[in-house]
């Protein structure tokens, strides 16, 4: 996706009444900004994945308005306060080498899109039950898979354990 790609779809789903929240990481105070429905005045259904610990695709979360310092274009920030109903289970996994990832070359770029493909292919196979809600793509080499809140952490590892080309999981 091209900058201006991304732009366009940040336009799109703010205009679609979506709200962005900062969500701190757990080991920084570095925060995501994932992508939400608003579901009251102070709560909202996250609709994208997330990296930052604790909160997962789906989750209905809490978060309060805060006045950014520098008064910029973004003056008024939603933030993170708590996880109120969970939505899915998240489990991130690794279907590439490091030295692939970063590679350049066109050869390598398709091979790492046939692996996402056959992951993606067979994850959506699953039963209903166990079929992800979201699979996103983070960045080349990774990616996160949200499986229904009811699938504990421990089957998700094993359903993509069953995938080809996932190097590794973790939940």
């Amino acid at each position: 996706m091209s900058l201006e790609e991304m732009r366009e779809s940040m336009r799109r789903a703010a205009a679609d009444g979506m709200v962005k929240i900062g969500i701190p990481h757990i080991d920084s105070n570095v925060r995501e900004w994932c992508w939400a429905r608003p579901v009251s005045p102070t709560h909202a259904k996250l609709e994208n994945v997330c990296i930052a610990g604790g909160v997962s695709y789906g989750d209905i979360v809490e978060f309060e308005e805060q006045t950014a310092a520098d008064g910029g274009p973004h003056d008024v920030l939603k933030s993170f306060v708590r996880v109120v109903t969970r939505g899915s289970t998240q489990c991130g996994f690794v279907y590439a080498n490091a030295r692939e990832s970063r590679a350049k070359s066109s050869e390598i770029a398709c091979r790492l899109q046939g692996r996402w493909k056959r992951i993606h292919d067979v994850l959506m196979g699953l039963p209903e039950s166990e079929r992800p809600l979201s699979i996103e793509g983070l960045m080349p080499g990774f990616g996160v898979a949200a499986f229904p809140a009811s699938v504990e952490p421990s089957r998700a590892e094993q359903l993509l354990a069953g995938c080809p080309s996932v190097l590794e999981q973790f939940c």
